[in-house]
């Protein structure tokens, strides 16, 4: 019930905003774009990692506590 009064709220809000003439240095867009790319690169880096660490985490392993060489 709530989101369907914020959502139209905040959509609202963003379409009849006025300009903003404000001015951003080149040094912090740049800083913006850089932890952007470290955020992705981090993701690509440590993304399957995780993934399998949650997925060992909800899964029961195949072995019975043996060493695995018993006939």
């Amino acid at each position: 019930m709530l989101s369907k009064i914020i959502l139209p709220i905040c959509f609202f809000v963003v379409l009849f905003i006025p300009t903003a003439h404000a001015y951003i240095d080149p040094g912090t867009g740049t800083m913006l774009l850089q932890i952007l790319a470290a955020c992705g690169v981090a993701v690509l880096v440590f993304g399957r990692k995780l993934i399998d660490w949650v997925r060992c985490l909800f899964v029961k392993s195949d072995s019975k506590g043996g060493s695995g060489n018993e006939n």
